[in-house]
């Protein structure tokens, strides 16, 4: 379900989004690992996307290439050829703990997408969490492009860093849905903002935090659980979602709840 309205209309929905893909079993980040979370069933899935020397949007966590690929230095300073000759697959596991970088990639052929490769291949099947860090106004402007090019209004947002990046982008696309990362526990400023989306630190969780969201009717996906014990500790009623490098698990577990 592509959907934003359809996939937060039932409140006891718990949407669980796949964080980089099903990415502590698959490279991260990676079209293989996009395709492996829609073949568990996630109805999200977010990614992280640079911009390279000449412009171009690509999909990438990192400000540089040398922790997930077998390559070096910093995205922004790569032109895409020589991005697309490395080897995309060198991170093994999580994105924070038990995860780490191998000494040899993990699987051949596994490249570093472009956004428009992403977005072919994921338009329209699940919602989309797009995390941007643009370094340049070029590269903002072609991701608004990419985003109406492939009519995502109401099927995905854009999380970026601050309040005045969002401003940013709502002068380039007025009509593109975003998400703020900058004071993620004043959800009052992000609705008097005009945002619906929130993406809270588990750790800013609680009672109080979550009836505030239900009183402003917004949908705050929670980051992050990658367990069924960190879920139960960190989840509170009036979440709408969660964030998770093992979406399967999560999955199989609130699937036997009714809530998935």
């Amino acid at each position: 379900m592509a959907d934003l309205e359809a996939l937060y209309a039932n409140p006891e929905h718990i949407v669980v989004t796949a964080h980089r893909g099903l990415s502590a079993r698959y490279p991260e980040n990676t079209l293989l690992a996009f395709e492996q979370a829609l073949a568990v069933g996630c109805e999200a899935i977010e990614f992280d996307v640079h911009g390279t020397a000449e412009g171009v949007p690509v999909i990438m966590h990192d400000h540089t290439v040398d922790r997930t690929t077998d390559g070096t230095g910093p995205v922004s300073s790569l032109r895409l050829a020589e991005l697309k000759k490395l080897n995309a697959s060198c991170w093994e596991g999580p994105h924070v703990w038990g995860g780490y970088r191998r000494k040899r990639s993990r699987f051949s052929g596994v490249t570093v997408p472009t956004l428009e490769e992403a977005l072919d291949l994921l338009t329209g099947q699940v919602a989309l969490n797009i995390q941007v860090y643009a370094e340049t106004r070029e590269v903002q402007e072609r991701i608004v492009e990419l985003y109406a090019g492939h009519g995502l209004y109401g099927q995905a947002f854009l999380m970026v860093s601050s309040f005045a990046e969002a401003e940013v982008f709502r002068q380039l696309d007025p009509e593109v849905e975003l998400c703020v990362g900058e004071d993620r526990a004043n959800c009052r400023r992000h609705h008097e903002f005009g945002l619906r989306l929130m993406q809270p630190w588990r750790e800013d969780v609680n009672e109080t935090y979550a009836a505030e969201l239900v009183g402003l009717g917004m949908w705050a996906n929670m980051f992050y659980t990658n367990t069924v014990q960190e879920f139960e500790t960190f989840w509170r009623p009036g979440l709408r979602g969660v964030l998770s490098d093992l979406p399967d698990v999560l999955l199989r577990y609130l699937r036997s709840l009714g809530k998935a």
